[in-house]
């Protein structure tokens, strides 16, 4: 248990307060400066390079605090032909998340009082802080590495030692600012594959997100439901996750995981864009419905399909981007998807502002028109990219597949 919490936020801190003699790392010195230094040198994969400095590495190939020696009970490990599943989940906490909001917090606020949903949020947020504290250890070798140079330049009293990334990539503070903050922009703004990825699944995003401004002015005026009741309705886009997972995982179970485990590998990636062929046309006729069957001559029932139509497929269109872009641009994948969630966020957090008053001022079925009609435009750039995404690789200075 010890091994397995060392290299936790918890591990760092008992650290800290025991001032390392709780939860140590392993090779703690006993003797004096220059024996450790010789001792390390000789036991730590140690070599000097040009400028001689000495690079650390992992002890042996079989180095037990290198992650990828660590036992299987300790980590999730998911092949190349099992990346769907996983995704599929953590796109399904994405975005089956905000939904459960107005659900938890619906019925508490008009039994009690606003309060309750503050309270709600620290309970469940304590939950996940203190299972991430506990039980979330760094998994990033050239970060392991790092750190175990910073320790033993501190335990030898050398200053030489530095790990082999840190050896391999020199880089400036300012280029470290640059690659952090600019290269995800700059990928987006030079790639058009990428381009399209990013502001679709931001348009899908915000979409989604203008529900929480359209959904008072259609459930309460309209059908005539109190708070709980309309925060309620939000299930439906937690049964179109549910739906639009299945969708997804069946087709690959049965479609595409045989043949890529006899391959090893994906044969080309607009294979993870199937499913969202035919999904990508039910975004605009999931809005189209919903706006214009939301009236009080049809039940409340048919706009609501229209919210699962919207949602599921979605869900299936934005499953397989998700999965196409690490695939595509191995090398950035860090950066795509920090660039991908922060337009997705800053747009979702706009459709706030501007959902209201567009659903107002056009009405829910012309607002909801507008919206569809902008999706439609995504149907287009979904289907290009997925016959021409290989030949937008090969032109891409990004991609790691040509």
């Amino acid at each position: 248990m010890a091994a397995l919490i060392r290299n936790t936020a918890l591990g760092a801190v008992v650290r800290l307060i025991s001032r390392g003699s709780v939860l140590a790392h392993p090779n703690r010195p006993n003797t004096n400066l220059s024996e450790r230094s010789k001792e390390v040198e000789k036991t730590s994969h140690a070599k000097k390079d040009i400028q001689g400095h000495i690079v650390v590495g992992w002890t042996t190939d079989s180095d037990p605090e290198n992650p990828q020696n660590w036992p299987l009970s300790w980590k999730i490990f998911f092949p190349v032909t099992r990346i769907p599943y996983p995704l599929a989940a953590w796109s399904g906490a994405m975005y089956a998340g905000p939904a459960l909001g107005p659900l938890l917090s619906g019925f508490a606020v008009t039994a009690k009082t606003w309060r309750w949903a503050m309270w709600e949020m620290v309970w469940l947020t304590a939950i996940v802080f203190i299972l991430l504290f506990v039980f979330l250890p760094e998994t990033a070798a050239p970060t392991l590495l790092y750190y175990k140079a910073q320790r033993l330049r501190k335990e030898t009293g050398n200053p030489g030692y530095i790990s082999e990334h840190s050896a391999s990539q020199k880089l400036s503070r300012s280029q470290i600012i640059q690659l952090a903050l600019v290269k995800p922009f700059e990928i987006t703004v030079k790639d058009p594959a990428i381009a399209f990825a990013n502001l679709y699944t931001a348009l899908t995003y915000g979409i989604y997100y203008s529900f929480f401004e359209v959904f008072p002015l259609v459930y309460p005026k309209i059908y005539g439901m109190n708070l709980g009741e309309t925060s309620a309705v939000f299930l439906c886009v937690l049964i179109a996750c549910i739906i639009g997972t299945v969708w997804y995982c069946t087709w690959y179970r049965f479609f595409a995981e045989k043949r890529f485990d006899k391959l090893g590998t994906f044969d080309v990636q607009e294979s993870f864009l199937r499913p969202g062929l035919v999904g990508v046309f039910g975004v605009p006729i999931g809005m189209f419905l919903f706006g214009w069957g939301a009236r009080e001559s049809i039940p409340w029932e048919i706009p609501t399909l229209g919210i699962v139509i919207y949602c599921g497929c979605s869900f299936v269109v934005g499953l397989g981007i998700f999965i196409h872009l690490p695939c595509s641009y191995t090398q950035y994948s860090a950066s795509l998807f920090a660039a991908n969630d922060a337009l997705r966020s800053a747009f979702a957090s706009a459709a706030i502002l501007f959902g209201r008053p567009l659903y107002v001022n056009l009405g829910v079925g012309k607002g909801c028109s507008l919206l569809g009609g902008l999706s439609i435009f995504g149907v287009i750039g979904f289907w290009y990219l997925f016959i021409y995404g290989d030949k937008l690789r090969k032109r891409s200075k990004f991609t790691a597949h040509t």
